[in-house]
């Protein structure tokens, strides 16, 4: 919701959007922007298991393809 976008916005300094059409997952696009973009050395993803099995397995071997 709208509302809550503007809260995480509020609480960060950078959000990056993606349009809902894509080929990659929303973590399969934003752990290489954390990695190169930012730098990030440790990244804590939460709920990537998930209820789809294809995202579950994406998400497992995301940091092989990185």
């Amino acid at each position: 919701p709208d509302e809550e976008f503007q809260r995480v916005n509020r609480g960060i300094s950078e959000v990056l959007q993606f349009g809902s059409a894509k080929d990659e997952t929303d973590t399969q696009l934003g752990i290489p922007v954390a990695m190169t973009e930012f730098n990030a050395r440790k990244i804590v993803v939460f709920g990537a298991t998930g209820v789809r099995l294809d995202h579950l397995l994406a998400n497992l071997f995301l940091p092989l393809d990185t």
